[in-house]
């Protein structure tokens, strides 16, 4: 998608959506993401948050998602951007290192302006920040265990999480691919 000159305020929009996308993360966490909750390892960024609806901690290895033919995977590299932004804006000091990286969209707007986006891209479904947590959920079910992608959307009961997965024939195919039937 490209944008104008006046339309650069819906990047911070994309870039939320995206990392939704490729985290799983409930808005509510994804929009609270500031400095403090990223650490940088040898491997890569990992995120470290509580979630405000569970009060659990969440703890998401980003290099290990997404990754692309560059050094940082899809997620790194959203956060990069942003750690680049904070860094230049409030110069290493620690005192805002709780300054969340979206922290002026509400869900409310931000929903607004995803309808703008797709319109914009072309998309004919109706864009949320929830579609991203669903996006999520159906790319990983493809590639995790049932359990694992539990764990990963922090769902209690793995009937909620069920919900999220939407089961392509593609998935089903592939399923059954790997049964042995000689047993």
């Amino acid at each position: 998608i490209e944008l104008g000159e006046f339309e650069q305020h819906l990047v911070p929009i994309i870039d939320l959506f995206l990392l939704s996308c490729y985290t799983g993360m409930r808005y509510s966490d994804t929009s609270r993401i500031a400095k403090e909750n990223i650490t940088q390892t040898d491997k890569g960024y990992n995120l470290s948050i509580k979630s405000l609806k569970t009060g659990k901690q969440i703890i998401l290895p980003l290099y290990q998602l997404f990754p692309t033919d560059d050094k940082l995977t899809k997620p790194e590299k959203i956060i990069r951007k942003y750690l680049d932004q904070h860094e230049q804006k409030y110069n290493n000091r620690a005192f805002y290192d709780d300054i969340s990286f979206f922290q002026n969209l509400t869900e409310q707007y931000t929903n607004r302006q995803l309808k703008v986006i797709a319109e914009k891209a072309g998309i004919r479904k109706n864009l949320t920040t929830h579609v991203a947590r669903h996006t999520f959920a159906t790319m990983m079910a493809q590639r995790v265990d049932i359990t694992i992608l539990q764990k990963l959307l922090q769902h209690s009961k793995l009937k909620e999480t069920m919900i999220y997965v939407h089961m392509s024939n593609q998935i089903v195919e592939s399923a059954l691919d790997k049964i042995d039937w000689k047993l």
